[in-house]
């Protein structure tokens, strides 16, 4: 691939293009080096939801600097749902894919609760609560000081897991899991 952008009109596009191809090409592989503090934040998470919100089944892995969200893939979860915390946005989402926005206004907004917003996610939707920012992970030395928003997050994330498993069986989900399942069977 790289020859055959060599050969292209040297744009700015394809200058970009032929960079990352040689980045690729010349890496040893990617390392991920973890952070203390990103690490200490997350265990502590990891042990709030154990305390308060255990229907999460939030496990601890490793991270490295920089992440700042959390993603929460319960068991009642399909493949396309997860719940995502992202602290230093201040928000809780609820992210489905494979899934038309406006299909979902349509059959879901009524069951909205008052403080869940529905908004567009890249390529998935969610249903979103606002919950306190945090600082980025790395930069926290003492996650204790924030006990008490992580537990806010914590509570909106439990309150989005129990929106959906009341209304998991209604048909916008069902539409979803039966093209996965034909893409399955077929």
């Amino acid at each position: 691939m790289l020859e055959w952008f060599e050969k292209q009109t040297n744009t700015d596009r394809i200058q970009f293009k032929k960079m990352v191809l040689k980045n690729g090409i010349e890496r040893k592989g990617f390392q991920q080096i973890p952070d203390k503090r990103t690490n200490n934040f997350y265990k502590y998470y990891e042990k709030l939801v154990r305390e308060t919100t255990p229907e999460l089944d939030y496990e601890y892995i490793a991270y490295t600097e920089g992440q700042s969200w959390v993603n929460i893939k319960s068991t009642i979860f399909p493949s396309n749902i997860k719940i995502v915390h992202k602290g230093i946005a201040g928000q809780v989402d609820l992210q489905i894919s494979k899934i038309d926005i406006n299909e979902f206004k349509e059959a879901m907004s009524a069951k909205i609760e008052n403080d869940m917003l529905i908004k567009p996610t890249g390529k998935s939707l969610s249903i979103q609560i606002l919950v306190p920012e945090l600082p980025r992970t790395s930069t926290i030395d003492s996650p204790e000081m924030y006990r008490e928003d992580i537990v806010l997050a914590l509570n909106a994330a439990e309150k989005l897991r129990k929106w959906y498993s009341n209304f998991k069986n209604e048909p916008i989900f069902n539409k979803t899991l039966k093209k996965e399942s034909n893409k399955v069977n077929g």
